[in-house]
């Protein structure tokens, strides 16, 4: 099979327009593999790995009536992808494996998978007491009870998640381009098919976003960017066509220590550093360009931190800037007010 018709094949499978034959044969071999993508393997390594699951498929296949090589491909595409769960092809299947009619391994268990038909928001409540609001349109699917002890869930669409603490077992969002990982926060993750960008908002806590390997063909490892670690009011965005990871400041940050905002003749580094604690923004400055500099400022009218940042520029006459999710306020003294 070229690898562009397994490349049809997996787009399928993930769609759910699979043939029955051809979903059955796929599951038989997704459901067995562990959650998460597997580690780097050296050649010799990549090989044992195949045979084993051209062993796995061996059954499934006789369910269609491919050759053996078709199924040899597609061992050797999961391979290639990461074992599969995380990778662009196989990371959201329309539905998992239909309930085995006798007790499984943990890790054969079927999916649960929760889907949002409708137009509104959809709540999930998740095995560990941790929430998930699915945007329409979206698809979320993990194991039952969170099996093999990890918090790790896969997602179509958008969703926004609260996640219950815990240290020992961080919790983990795949999408098909990135994993989120988080111990105790809440954020959402928008990623659904058709956009070229992957988002990851943070509103409270830290989380850590990695890009997942590209599949086989596609760009080096050496070429896939690093983790960032994203802070309140900050958003990661990745464009797996190029390869390319940046953070920065969410559209609107959102308040999260309430600040008095009435100025009286006050210092202006004294509102820049009211703003920072605010809403938890990096505002950095220069205290000699706003040394001796005051203002007469009442900002509790200003819904949002770029509409408090404009009112002082016309006060004092400055500008700011944004890169990699901070502000940098730009000034050459005062001017009367």
């Amino acid at each position: 099979m070229p690898p562009t018709e397994l490349q049809a094949l997996l787009h399928r499978y993930r769609e759910g327009t699979c043939t029955p034959a051809e979903m059955r044969a796929v599951e038989a071999w997704y459901a067995a593999q562990p959650d998460g993508p597997a580690p780097a393997l050296s050649a010799d390594g990549r090989e044992a790995l195949r045979r084993a699951l051209w062993q796995q498929l061996r059954p499934a296949r006789r369910l269609s009536s491919w050759p053996p090589a078709a199924w040899q491909w597609l061992a050797a595409a999961a391979v290639a992808a990461g074992l599969g769960v995380g990778s662009r092809w196989l990371g959201a299947p329309a539905a998992g494996p239909k309930a085995p009619r006798a007790a499984a391994p943990a890790a054969a268990r079927p999916w649960l998978v929760r889907q949002n038909a409708t137009a509104g928001a959809l709540a999930v409540r998740l095995p560990d007491g941790s929430r998930a609001t699915l945007r329409p349109a979206s698809q979320l699917r993990y194991r039952p009870g969170f099996a093999g002890g990890r918090r790790t869930v896969y997602l179509v669409g958008e969703a926004f998640f609260q996640v219950a603490h815990d240290a020992a077992r961080p919790f983990q969002v795949y999408t098909a381009d990135v994993v989120t990982r988080v111990l105790g926060t809440s954020f959402t993750v928008r990623a659904y098919p058709a956009q070229a960008e992957t988002v990851v908002q943070v509103r409270t806590g830290q989380v850590r976003v990695s890009p997942l390997r590209p599949a086989a063909g596609g760009a080096t490892a050496a070429a896939v960017p690093g983790p960032i670690l994203l802070l309140p009011n900050q958003q990661a965005v990745y464009a797996p066509a190029r390869q390319q990871l940046h953070r920065e400041l969410v559209a609107q940050p959102v308040l999260l220590a309430p600040q008095p905002f009435a100025f009286d003749n006050r210092p202006v580094a004294e509102v820049l550093e009211a703003l920072k604690t605010a809403y938890g923004v990096d505002i950095r400055y220069s205290p000699a360009a706003v040394a001796g500099c005051t203002v007469n400022l009442n900002l509790r009218r200003q819904a949002s931190l770029f509409a408090k940042l404009d009112v002082l520029c016309q006060a004092t006459g400055a500008t700011y800037s944004q890169a990699d999710a901070q502000i940098t306020f730009h000034s050459t003294g005062c001017q009367a007010i």
